[in-house]
């Protein structure tokens, strides 16, 4: 038994062709976390490796202004206008893929992919905000998993073979264990 962790692992297709090519038999555990403390610590964490960003002083609302900007731009979300009460995460949930056609459903596939590659920026803001939202819509990213596995002939269904836990869950609750 062996594991191997990084959060950068669901985000990209490549990565699942991978897995799926070089090692077909593997089981996967995707531990989501909360998305808006996900996009959080991301900066915080994209603060201390970029210095020179960080002295200019880009506010997390900032990033999220500018990442949610570029999935606009770039047509995974559509037209977003902020109102005091409307967030974010229920806007984002608002235009999930129900009732969508199949060419829709198409075009905002493609969308994501343009979105994921998008990034190669040397700029501050770019650099400091990359992916600070994008990184928590899992519902783009295990997509990537789910149709490489549907494909599996060495399981008989991808519950088989990919477990979905959220992070949450894993933290022990107030007995010490962990409840799954």
């Amino acid at each position: 038994l062996s594991f191997e962790k990084t959060p950068a692992y669901i985000f990209s297709a490549k990565v699942a062709e991978r897995i799926q090519s070089l090692i077909p038999w593997t089981k996967l555990i995707a531990v989501l976390r909360n998305p808006i403390d996900r996009a959080f610590s991301n900066y915080k964490m994209a603060c201390l490796r970029n210095r020179p960003c960080k002295q200019m002083n880009i506010t997390f609302e900032q990033c999220v202004e500018y990442d949610l900007s570029q999935l606009e731009e770039m047509g995974v979300i559509g037209p977003f206008h902020k109102t005091s009460n409307e967030s974010i995460h229920l806007k984002i949930q608002q235009q999930s893929n129900q009732n969508m056609t199949l060419s829709q459903l198409v075009n905002r596939r493609n969308a994501w992919e343009e979105y994921v590659k998008f990034r190669k920026s040397k700029t501050c803001p770019e650099r400091l905000c990359r992916y600070v939202l994008g990184r928590g819509l899992y519902a783009f990213q295990l997509p990537y998993y789910l149709d490489l596995l549907q494909n599996d002939t060495l399981h008989s269904s991808w519950r088989e073979k990919l477990l979905v836990l959220k992070s949450e869950d894993l933290r022990p609750g107030n007995n010490n264990k962990v409840n799954l």
